[in-house]
């Protein structure tokens, strides 16, 4: 399995009308229907750690079955959609692919 987990810094973070926005766009996204499991949230309210990162806006994660189902999402119309509606509304993104050993 393939977990793509994409971490985005809203380009105007106090918007709530920007985060709605990419929210949708994120949660539409299950409509590929290639991931098995989509998954979209904000930073967990818990204790501070010095490894933990919650300085992002929202992120999400989607699991594929193989390699190949993430790379044709990558290229899937309502992917390529939602980037091009979306795009402005991120001031930075980080990918994280991690292919299991299970």
């Amino acid at each position: 399995m393939v977990i793509h987990s994409v971490f985005f810094w809203l380009a105007n973070p106090d918007s709530k009308v920007d985060f709605d926005q990419l929210k949708l766009g994120l949660l539409a996204l299950k409509d590929t229907g290639l991931a098995l499991t989509i998954n979209v949230g904000i930073p967990a309210d818990n204790e501070p750690r010095s490894v933990l990162d919650k300085s992002y806006s929202i992120a999400s994660n989607l699991v594929f079955k193989t390699v190949e189902d993430e790379m044709a999402y990558q290229i899937h119309p309502l992917h390529q959609k939602f980037i091009s509606e979306c795009k402005h509304l991120w001031k930075d993104v980080k990918v994280y692919d991690v292919e299991t050993f299970e």
